[in-house]
C-alpha cells in the first residue's frame, strides 16, 4: 500500500494528473458479499474518469466520486482518467474474506 503511495506521489509530475482516495482504504480486507467502496478523488479539470469500466461524473474543479465493487479473485478497482489523449490508471486492491 505505502508502495503504492509513494509511486502516485512521484507521479504527480505526470498528466493527467490522477489522485484517487478509497473507503475503506487500499488493502483493507472486506468480507465477500455485497461490498460497495467509496471512491473519491481529483483529476485535472477537462479529464474523463472510468471507474471499472463505467463513465463517472467530474465536476468543474476536477473532483469526482462514486461507489464500487471490487472485482476479480484481486478485489480491484480500476480507475482510469484522460485528457488531451493521455490516460493514468489507479489500481486500487482489497482482500476479500470468504
Amino acid at each position: 500500500v505505502r508502495r503504492e503511495v509513494a509511486h502516485e506521489i512521484a507521479a504527480l509530475e505526470a498528466r493527467p494528473l490522477l489522485l484517487v482516495q478509497t473507503e475503506p482504504p487500499d488493502g483493507a480486507t472486506l468480507v465477500h458479499g455485497p461490498i460497495l467502496v467509496e471512491v473519491r478523488g481529483v483529476v485535472e479539470p477537462g479529464a474523463s474518469v472510468k471507474v471499472n469500466g463505467h463513465a463517472v461524473e467530474v465536476d468543474g474543479r476536477g473532483r469526482f466520486a462514486c461507489r464500487a465493487h471490487p472485482r476479480g479473485a484481486a478485489g480491484e478497482i480500476l480507475v482510469e482518467a484522460e485528457r488531451d489523449g493521455r490516460k493514468r490508471t489507479a489500481v486500487r486492491r482489497f482482500r476479500i474474506r470468504r
